[in-house]
């Protein structure tokens, strides 16, 4: 499967199957991560067959379940361009393991940062994680839920401004300017 196929079929996942990795896909994601971190001059670390950032109510407030395989993006606080560049490459691994035949999910906030084993130096922080692990099957009644309600459906100007203001507003614009499209 392509990059471009990746991104037409992935969906954020929460749910996901008990047992680990293989460790030859382990070793995949891991090169990734190496390179990644190399290229991008960035900090992502791969946790796997460790779920107790995610375990409980207490931080996930249970949108996940079976989650083992993480990968944490760290952040250098003094560093001002370091979170777009965790965005960059945390999103072309996140498409790789899709690629893979894995689901996947960025997670902001439902979890646990100080039960994620990993050893921060100076101004350091993890920013996110990315969950990577065999998805359960089809998206769960929980899952399409918290989908239909992150995912804003398309909405075009011609849907919620009567047409009369449409062309109102291209008339006002080509008066103004003639190179209005």
């Amino acid at each position: 499967m392509t990059l471009t196929e990746a991104i037409d079929i992935r969906r954020s996942r929460r749910k996901y199957l008990a047992g680990p990795i293989e460790e030859t896909d382990v070793k995949k994601l891991q090169k990734l991560i190496d390179e990644f971190n190399i290229i991008g001059d960035i900090r992502m670390e791969f946790v796997h067959h460790n779920g107790n950032a995610f375990g409980g109510l207490r931080k996930s407030y249970g949108l996940f379940s079976g989650v083992q395989n993480y990968v944490m993006l760290i952040a250098d606080k003094s560093d001002m361009t370091v979170i777009e560049r965790l965005g960059y490459y945390g999103e072309l691994l996140l498409l790789n393991a899709v690629a893979m035949g894995f689901g996947t999910c960025w997670v902001g906030g439902s979890f646990d940062r100080k039960l994620c084993p990993v050893q921060l130096f100076g101004n350091e922080l993890i920013i996110c994680t990315i969950t990577i692990g065999y998805a359960a099957g089809q998206l769960g009644t929980r899952e399409k839920f918290i989908h239909g309600i992150t995912h804003r459906r398309k909405i075009h100007s011609w849907n919620y401004t009567p047409k009369n203001q449409i062309h109102r507003r291209y008339d006002e614009c080509r008066s103004r300017n003639s190179s209005c499209a």
